[in-house]
């Protein structure tokens, strides 16, 4: 993956626009994902499957597991009333 890395970045440079008219000098780019680079969903999965497995062994935080909100924010809504 590192040689992946080397290519991607290889000379790369952007420009930052100020204002209307203005932009920046290049600035060098070295680190990151490109936009559109096929890495980026892989990468992305593979930190977000980090975050997933952290926060579910956190006591009280519990994770994916689908059940019941302890506090709800909102008041359940009431059946509608019968005949109508």
């Amino acid at each position: 993956m590192k040689a992946h890395e080397d290519a991607s970045l290889a000379d790369l440079t952007t420009t930052i626009r100020v204002g209307p008219v203005n932009q920046t000098r290049a600035i060098s780019v070295t680190r990151g994902v490109r936009q559109g680079d096929p890495m980026s969903p892989i990468l992305f999965n593979a930190v977000l499957d980090e975050l997933l497995c952290h926060l579910q062994s956190i006591p009280g935080i519990g994770g994916t597991g689908g059940g019941e909100n302890p506090r709800p924010r909102f008041r359940r809504r009431s059946p509608p009333p019968r005949g109508q």
